[in-house]
């Protein structure tokens, strides 16, 4: 297949993965017809899969293609093999190899992809789409270090970050982008930033206490601390775990996106941090407040939405009130909205809007932003 006199396949792979051992998979041959004057000539392509200790990637071979074949990165396997065509398993160090079943030795997916023809001088890599788990090796806990992940690279912008049980990890500085992030494992943020692209899947705690992570895929979290820094992002994010309550007691929510506190979990809004709501909030458990210091700040119109059936509790003489922004907060409440304690007043400057019940257990809740009713229903003991 390759022309003599020319490095070979293997050897302009090794130029790429250095003395890591590797082998090729001829998975299928794809047929390309050229039409001439005469008769049609029928080209072949060939589609390998290289495999070393760390990754799969794609690639093809065009013996008389004089420029480098692109190959679909998401492609998989299975679909690459549809031609049952013979599989050639090939090792580093030879061009020769033994005819294989595709069907029982294909590997499972390919998440990279290389150009390469039999005219070119060397293999171009794509920027790899790639799994990277965390392994903890460094000891340290730390997000920054490479030598917490495998193969010692920190997970890039193109790079999916799984994290199993049993950790405790921090991300105190640097500036990282992934693609997407699933872990079972505590996450805190203490410094740096950190920006998920793609879903995130957090089966644990998410503690933000410094720097600034930004979720900008549809993302799901267990248990959710905020005490300063910044969660942003444009993404659907929801706060899912009803074990144990999330807490807001500093930081700013910001972004495009929604965050929506699911039916069944508990949001407290606690402590005299300033809390600053910058993106629209979805009540559809329940909302208690009893800090001080909870902000709108906004260029664009937001919302916070207590849905039927929650229950956002003013739990004290607290306020809500603007401090920057041009946008304003409206607070839509189609379920109920209670002040159930402090003997003085709870001032609300955002304008409500009420389908739902107000109930005012103790003192007294003051709507300075106005608003409207829609046959919701207002009671005070």
């Amino acid at each position: 297949m390759f022309t003599a006199g020319r490095p070979s396949l293997c050897d302009r792979l090794r130029q790429c993965v250095g003395r890591f051992p590797f082998r090729i998979y001829l998975v299928a041959s794809l047929g390309l017809n050229a039409s001439s004057a005469s008769h049609k000539k029928r080209r072949l392509a060939s589609l390998f899969i290289l495999e070393t200790l760390e990754s799969r990637v794609l690639l093809t071979a065009t013996p008389t293609a004089d420029t480098l074949q692109p190959v679909d990165a998401t492609a998989s396997i299975e679909n690459a093999t549809t031609t049952n065509a013979p599989m050639v398993l090939l090792d580093a160090d030879t061009t020769s190899g033994s005819t294989t079943d595709p069907n029982t030795a294909q590997p499972n997916q390919t998440e990279t992809a290389l150009f390469v023809s039999d005219t070119a001088e060397s293999i171009v890599p794509i920027e790899p789409l790639a799994t990277l788990s965390w392994t903890g090796a460094a000891g340290n806990n730390l997000w920054q270090d490479p030598l917490n992940w495998t193969g010692g690279v920190l997970p890039g912008a193109t790079d999916a970050a799984i994290i199993g049980a049993g950790f405790s990890i921090i991300l105190s500085s640097g500036t990282h982008t992934i693609a997407s992030l699933q872990t079972d494992s505590q996450i805190t943020t203490t410094g740096g930033s950190l920006t998920i692209a793609g879903t995130a899947t957090i089966n644990n705690t998410l503690s933000v206490s410094g720097g600034l992570l930004t979720a900008n895929g549809t993302t799901s979290i267990q248990k959710l601390i905020l005490a300063a820094g910044t969660f942003s992002g444009s993404g659907a994010v929801t706060v899912a775990g009803t074990t144990n309550a999330s807490t807001w007691s500093g930081g700013a929510l910001s972004g495009t996106g929604t965050l929506t506190v699911q039916n069944g979990v508990t949001l407290n809004v606690s402590g005299n941090a300033t809390k600053t709501l910058a993106r629209s909030l979805v009540n559809a458990g329940t909302l208690a407040y009893s800090g001080t210091n909870l902000v709108w700040s906004s260029a664009s119109s937001l919302t916070l939405t207590n849905q039927s059936g929650a229950t956002f509790n003013l739990q004290g003489n607290v306020a809500i009130k603007q401090s920057g922004g041009a946008g304003l907060l409206t607070i839509i409440n189609n379920g109920t909205l209670r002040k159930s304690a402090g003997t003085d007043t709870a001032v609300l400057a955002a304008a409500v809007t009420n389908s739902g019940t107000i109930d005012v257990q103790s003192g007294t809740i003051s709507l300075e932003g106005g608003g409207s009713s829609t046959g919701g229903s207002y009671t005070a003991s």
